[in-house]
């Protein structure tokens, strides 16, 4: 017994029955687990060399993006008027008047609606 090929062909000799315990796990026969063991070492192999690629698998790359973002109003909302008082007055000369304030307030100079528009202006300067 002198090489591994004489060893191997030496337990492969041995019968079944009389084989020692654990000898049968490295029988070189093309049938026994040896042979699996081979099958399975080579598939592994190649699936390790088919997943090689030249390539990296993570590339990382800097990109300068532009969003346009929307910019906080620095204008404060203008207070609005308040409502018409309730009951109107009967009186046509004095219920004139009251509506001539009202509208003034909304549309005179300095008025909500300027002070509005203003404001709108400001916030949708480009």
């Amino acid at each position: 017994m002198g090489t591994l090929q004489s060893v191997c062909e030496h337990i492969g000799s041995i019968s079944p029955i009389n084989r020692p315990a654990g000898l049968h796990y490295i029988s070189g026969r093309a049938g026994g687990v040896g042979g699996i063991m081979k099958k399975l070492i080579i598939a592994v192999g190649l699936l390790l060399v088919a997943c090689s690629t030249p390539q990296p698998g993570i590339e990382i790359r800097t990109v300068e993006v532009l969003k346009e973002v929307q910019r906080p109003c620095p204008v404060v909302k203008p207070k609005q008027p308040g409502k018409l008082a309730r009951p109107l007055p009967a009186d046509p000369a004095r219920l004139i008047d009251l509506l001539l304030a009202k509208l003034t307030e909304w549309a005179g100079p300095g008025g909500y609606g300027e002070r509005a528009d203003t404001a709108i202006e400001t916030c949708t300067k480009p």
